[in-house]
This record gives structure tokens, sequence and C-alpha cells, in this order.
């Protein structure tokens, strides 16, 4: 059974994301890198509370996020994917560990990342709503007239 209430917060936590603003406009690369998420738990490709920062799970990640993008700004810069996948961090439900050097401050780069084996996951309870469809649903049509729409509009 659904708790509404748990769906009720994460989506708050959704509209709290804060976006970057460069050159006047609105970076939307945080709402792109969930929207790649979702697409690839839809496809089947992520079944497990876990994104590697190497080969497999960061081509398809790097794939869906452009996917995204093309999707929603296709004339517009594409922010490195480095870049949402660290700071989505500072979000309040996606969290970083560093597998290979626990002791290391990360250095924000693709190679830092890869090297110090870097591994993002949500919170396990945002996590087990994305596994019913209906509810992921609800996120991505979410976070498309939050962030998207609403930038368009």
């Amino acid at each position: 059974m659904v708790d509404l209430e748990k769906v009720k917060y994460y989506s708050e936590r959704i509209k709290k994301i804060k976006c970057a603003h460069a050159h006047g406009r609105t970076i939307l690369a945080k709402p792109f890198l969930i929207l790649a998420i979702i697409e690839l738990i839809d496809e089947g490709i992520y079944n497990k509370n876990e994104f590697k920062w190497e080969a497999g799970c960061y081509d398809d990640l790097l794939g869906a996020y452009k996917n995204q993008h093309y999707r929603y700004q296709p004339n517009e810069y594409q922010t490195p994917l480095f870049k949402p996948f660290y700071h989505l961090s500072n979000d309040g439900f996606w969290h970083l560990s560093l597998c290979n050097n626990k002791n290391s401050l990360p250095i924000l780069s693709n190679k830092a990342l890869r090297e110090q084996g870097a591994c993002g996951y949500f919170d396990e309870e945002f996590w087990t709503l994305l596994q019913d469809v209906s509810i992921r649903e609800n996120f991505k049509e979410l976070i498309i007239n939050f962030f998207i729409r609403k930038k368009t509009d």
C-alpha cells in the first residue's frame, strides 16, 4: 500500500531542488538526472538503489541524461553529468558514497568521481516509492510541470 504522506514529502523535496542559474537561464541538470534515472527504472535497467560512476552504469545514465536534455532543451548547453550527480546530494534525498577512498574529499570532476569509486543512491523510502509505476509517473510529471513547463511558459 502506498504511503501518501511519503509521496507528498518527496514531491515537496523535488520541488525544492536548487537549480543553478547562469547567463539568465535556469540550469535543469538535476531534474534531468532524476528523469534519466526514472527512464532507466522504466526500462528495467536499474533495479537496485546504487548508481556507480563506472563503465556500464555510467554509460546508461549518460545516455538517458542526454535523452532528457535533448527532449526538453535541444538547443541549450548541456551541463556535464558529473555536476548534477554530485550536487544533487545537497537537496536532501540523493546521497554519495566514495567506495574506493572514503577519507578523501571529492574533487568535482568526472575523473575524480571515477577514481574514487563514487556511487549515488536515493533515500531508501524514495527508492521504494520509485518501484511503483504510477508513483514514478507522478514524480516524472511533477518534474516536467514544475521545472520544464514552468520555465518555458
